[in-house]
């Protein structure tokens, strides 16, 4: 029945650790014909597998595991799910709640596991053939799949105690009709927006895009309205707004390498954000110091992040039905504001263009990498340092990037692309540090590493950030607590499990090995740069601090 369930509520793909206790959930999905399978071993990785499948399909994906242990595993991934709204149904299979701390193996406290980082918990009766406790359970998870899909969209926790034995039970296919319940949210704009957008046609208008989907109607409706001489929009690089021609692309190097009195020049009338996640520091602390009469943030509901602590109304729509009507009324506009933040963004480019690309750096083998990659290409950016390189450099043309920045942790950066190269046939490119990449060895530990993997590490031999963010940099115990110095490689990992592995120690050697590194092959590659933490530090201060 629940399984069945599933699979009329829109899942396609569920994701196995192997398990006892979790057996009649896992022999349910896998004898269901309209369910994908995938086989993960390792908890922590498979919820991370799943959070990339979810991602790349934008569709619910189950994860399913023993009780215990093997359930707190899948707590980073579905932090991460929570914070990036991606609907993950974790079904945690339980021991039946009087063996709870009577020494029974793999017993612990499973109810509410995670806490506020998902959008419900539902505990289910123990395993029974009653009818009342049945349609409880048809009721509880219809409820609870549905609450996943509804704006705003995020992971749900599906406990599910079995007696022994159990391997019949709860796997009948429901004879009664699924009735999806997820609230119907209106797309219903404040009736005094018209008023209010018509009083200030004149003004100096910045729209802040933060983490995002990529989004062909989107970038249409900005594009056109970008082109407004009032209108600036700051696209972080996974905002996936790069397609619009004349966004600003260097706010991160705008705003760190200039005096405070450079900063209300440009602060604006009306502030617009929507999206999740914002990168840049920079860009955070002086929006926050502008303490701007008017920001308005676009969800389409719940409450919003007040990441700039500036938020004026909360307008609950969808971004591209704000957008129509923004165009329609904003038509007359003769504000330069546009033209000052392009003074400013062709600087920064020029600062940019100013490290030399024979020298071998990470923001220089960045901009490589993003200059280099074809059409429709698909980046997947590791957190701490290559994201901040990546965002730095600026992103332009039609590049889909996707990163974890829900949480921003390291930890899970390898699994969720693993995930989406799964799923989606298209070349899949991992830019990642030695750190994270060594974190989630275990990606790679199951029977299904796709060929269209592209792998490159940036190895600094440690945690490189802790050189350059303030703070860390100036302790006496930043190399041995901080930084952590490691000598690894990827070799042998890419031995192991049968990749094939390419290093690079120069920006020649680099150049060459890439244009071998995307033509066609049956496994996975891994192409490892050694990079030098002080020349990467010396880069970023030559660029943030003007």
């Amino acid at each position: 029945m629940m399984v069945d369930i599933c699979s009329r509520m829109g899942v396609e793909h569920a994701i196995l650790s192997p398990g006892s206790r979790s057996a009649p959930l896992t022999v349910g999905f896998a004898r269901h014909p309209q369910i994908t399978t995938h086989v993960i071993p390792d908890e922590r990785t498979a919820g991370y597998i799943g959070l990339g499948l979810a991602q790349n399909t934008q569709k619910p994906v189950v994860l399913v595991c023993t009780s215990g242990t093997a359930a707190v595993n899948y707590a980073p991934a579905v932090i991460e799910a929570f914070y990036q709204h991606i609907p993950l149904i974790v079904m945690t299979a339980d021991r039946p709640p009087e063996w709870i701390d009577q020494g029974d193996g793999q017993t612990i406290h499973q109810e509410k596991l995670y806490g506020r980082h998902v959008k419900a918990c539902v505990n289910m009766p123990v395993s029974s053939h009653d009818h009342i406790d049945q349609k409880m359970i048809q009721t509880s998870l219809v409820d609870a799949i549905s609450l996943a899909l509804a704006p705003i969209q995020g992971p749900v926790h599906i406990n599910i105690p079995f007696r022994e034995t159990f391997y019949h039970e709860l796997l009948e296919k429901s004879k009664e009709p699924v009735s999806r319940k997820a609230d119907v949210f209106e797309n219903i704009i404040n009736s005094n927006l018209n008023l209010e957008l018509s009083a200030f046609q004149h003004s100096k208008i910045l729209i802040i895009a933060g983490q995002n989907f990529h989004n062909v109607k989107l970038l249409e409706i900005l594009s056109e309205i970008n082109k407004k001489p009032n209108v600036v929009i700051i696209a972080e690089c996974h905002s996936n707004l790069h397609e619009v021609e004349g966004v600003i692309a260097h706010h991160d190097l705008i705003l760190s390498g200039f005096k405070t009195n450079h900063y209300d020049e440009l602060k604006p009338d009306i502030l617009i954000t929507f999206g999740d996640a914002i990168i840049s520091k920079a860009l955070k602390m002086v929006v926050r110091q502008w303490k701007v009469d008017y920001h308005w943030h676009l969800q389409e509901s719940g409450v919003a992040p007040d990441v700039f602590q500036s938020i004026t109304e909360t307008i609950h729509c969808s971004t591209h039905d704000f957008f129509k009507l923004f165009k329609k009324e904003a038509e007359n506009c003769t504000s330069e504001y546009s033209t000052q933040w392009h003074e400013f963004e062709d600087k920064a480019v020029s600062r940019i263009e100013s490290i030399s690309l024979t020298e071998l750096n990470e923001l220089t083998l960045t901009k490589f990498i993003l200059n280099r990659l074809s059409d429709n290409s698909v980046l997947h950016v590791g957190n701490s340092m290559p994201i901040r390189w990546v965002n730095m450099a600026g992103v332009r043309g039609n590049i889909i990037i996707f990163s974890n920045r829900g949480t921003s942790g390291i930890d899970g950066v390898m699994s969720t692309a693993m995930g989406h190269a799964i799923v989606d046939k298209r070349i899949h490119t991992v830019l990642i540090g030695d750190m994270s990449f060594f974190y989630d060895r275990n990606a790679f530990w199951h029977n299904e590493i796709p060929a269209n993997l592209r792998i490159i590490i940036f190895n600094n031999h440690g945690g490189g950030i802790f050189k350059i963010i303030d703070g860390p940099s100036q302790l006496p115990e930043c190399d041995e607590y901080f930084v952590t110095e490691q000598t690894l490689t990827a070799e042998n990992l890419a031995k192991d499990y049968k990749l094939i592995y390419i290093t690079a120690r120069s920006m020649a050697e680099f150049e060459d090995q890439l244009s071998d590194f995307y033509k066609p092959s049956s496994k996975s590659k891994i192409l490892e740069v050694e990079t030098n933490i002080n020349s990467n530090k010396q880069v970023f201060e030559q660029l943030t601090k003007g």
